[in-house]
């Protein structure tokens, strides 16, 4: 996708929210770029990884929090991409004029944004019933979100495996051909002979 789409895409947007006043002001970022530009790009982050194009279509009533869909274990999950310049932490709205934003069955993905290279990548992700279990925090403005710190997202190479993309494949490939060969052996705790992948039969592997 030419980046000229997706610039004059939230170009539009921008306008669009400066026209409706009723709709929350979207401020621009300490590098004067637009957040629908910001988010579109990290839809389009997403779409790099995992397909797919990034949907440019007007939507005056926004996406509802579905950027992009996965599938695992044979179920649809819907995707929300969350960009920032300084990305923390994952976050996302408790309610939005009274109804509940963050949805248990929804991955929400963490985003960084280059303002230098107009670029985005994926930095992790989160189920929204785990967030939900956060206490919520204000980050600014008066509004209260679910939160998870950056360092304790899942990982993108997770979501491949769990998504069994062709990434996620090769990546469980290669952890079965690295996984330990089971022995025969005396569980150095209480002597029990049996097969083992480590020194511990069932009963004290928590060791």
């Amino acid at each position: 996708m030419p980046d000229d789409d997706i610039a004059r895409e939230a170009a539009r947007r921008q306008a669009s929210h400066d026209h409706h006043a009723s709709n929350r002001t979207l401020r621009r970022d300490q590098d004067g770029v637009y957040a629908n530009r910001i988010g579109l790009r990290g839809e389009e982050a997403w779409c790099r990884e995992f397909g797919g194009k990034v949907d440019l279509t007007p939507r005056p009533g926004g996406d509802g929090g579905r950027d992009a869909w996965i599938t695992i274990g044979g179920r649809r999950h819907p995707v929300d991409c969350k960009t920032a310049n300084a990305p923390k932490e994952l976050i996302v709205e408790v309610e939005r004029r009274g109804k509940p934003v963050c949805k248990p069955n929804t991955i929400y993905v963490l985003c960084g944004y280059n303002p230098d290279r107009d670029r985005a990548h994926l930095l992790g992700w989160q189920w929204g019933h785990v967030l939900m279990q956060s206490w919520p925090k204000s980050h600014g403005y008066g509004v209260m979100n679910y939160w998870q710190a950056r360092g304790q997202l899942q990982k993108i190479d997770e979501l491949h495996r769990l998504a069994k993309t062709p990434l996620g494949i090769a990546l469980l490939a290669e952890a079965e051909r690295n996984r330990p060969r089971p022995f025969r052996g005396c569980c150095i705790v209480c002597g029990q002979p049996g097969l083992y992948v480590g020194w511990y039969c069932e009963d004290h592997r928590v060791w």
